[in-house]
């Protein structure tokens, strides 16, 4: 039992000699840290990169397999698809800018004036 007693004591005699380089960084660094949160931007960019690989290219054994890109082909119909009604409506709505209740008059039965 006393040899628990006496490694507490040298344990707290070691924390009691290295106080100073214990608590300085407890004190500082709350500081340090609000000080680079109001300093630091509050506005982020993000952005989107797409890699469209093509199977046949990469292995020719896929070939009778593999599904062509045609992403030159396919953009307009990407771009329908992006701008279509049902697509336009979840984002809107994701956006807060429309809900359940609004009528279709009122975002335009006819066309999408969201974009």
């Amino acid at each position: 039992m006393s040899s628990l007693n006496m490694r507490i004591y040298l344990i707290l005699a070691g924390a009691w000699r290295r106080r100073y380089p214990i608590i300085i960084p407890i004190l500082i660094l709350p500081l340090f840290v609000i000080a680079l949160s109001i300093l630091s931007p509050k506005n982020y960019a993000a952005h989107t990169s797409m890699l469209i690989q093509e199977t046949a290219k990469l292995n020719p054994f896929l070939e009778d397999l593999a599904v062509s890109a045609m992403l030159k082909e396919r953009i307009s119909a990407l771009k329908t698809l992006l701008h279509s009604r049902h697509i336009l409506t979840a984002v809107a709505q994701e956006r807060g800018l429309v809900d359940e209740q609004t009528s279709a008059s009122t975002t335009g039965s006819d066309h999408c004036s969201i974009i």
